[in-house]
């Protein structure tokens, strides 16, 4: 009977109820062995195992289709999908994410503060590259755009300077005419002018 309850119990958490024929030895306690959806290896005490059960199956006879975060969160199921779950809650503040659903599942479903994304991660994801992906992106994008903008800032600003630098010495050189007339015959300056050197 216990078996039978093993494998129900593993059915409707997507996992493997590994002990078919004997009980395991696991502190002390008759257990019986699982395997989550994620690969992880964990016993289960006799009485954790009805616990979870009693629970799933109450839950489920109430006419629910699916088993809610609540009823997740006080199951006794696997120990490393429990443990990666909180540490990842112990970085909500710091990464700006809230654990939203997905205990026990094949990834964990997460919102980010910044703009409201939602994303999911695996339950191998390392903790130190947990981010919002669409935020990551779009700082890209705008950081794109910035330098863009300063580019074209950059090259108006040389086009006025070069247009100044044009108007000055075109300026200078209506001056210099004005002071320093155009011989008619060589069309050079009339200080350098090649009519008077031939003279």
């Amino acid at each position: 009977m216990l078996i039978d309850m093993g494998n129900q119990t593993a059915n409707l958490l997507n996992g493997i109820c590994i002990s078919q024929n004997s009980f395991s030895k696991s502190h002390s306690q008759h257990s019986l062995r699982f395997t989550c959806c994620n690969g992880h290896n964990f016993f289960l005490s006799t009485d954790s195992l009805i616990q979870t059960h009693t629970l799933l199956t109450n839950h489920l006879k109430n006419g629910n289709s699916t088993i809610d975060q609540t009823i997740l969160n006080q199951l006794n199921w696997c120990s490393k999908c429990i443990n990666f779950e909180r540490k990842v809650k112990s970085l909500e503040n710091l990464k700006k994410i809230s654990v939203v659903s997905g205990l026990f599942t094949k990834s964990l479903n997460l919102q980010c503060h910044k703009k409201g994304h939602l994303f999911s991660i695996p339950y191998t994801k390392k903790l130190e590259h947990i981010n919002c992906t669409r935020c990551k992106n779009d700082d890209i994008e705008l950081h794109k755009l910035r330098l863009k903008q300063q580019e074209a800032f950059k090259a108006e600003q040389s086009r006025i300077n070069q247009e100044i630098l044009f108007a000055q010495a075109k300026q200078n050189m209506m001056q210099n005419q004005t002071m320093n007339p155009l011989c008619k015959k060589c069309n050079y300056l009339s200080l350098n002018c090649l009519c008077k050197q031939k003279q």
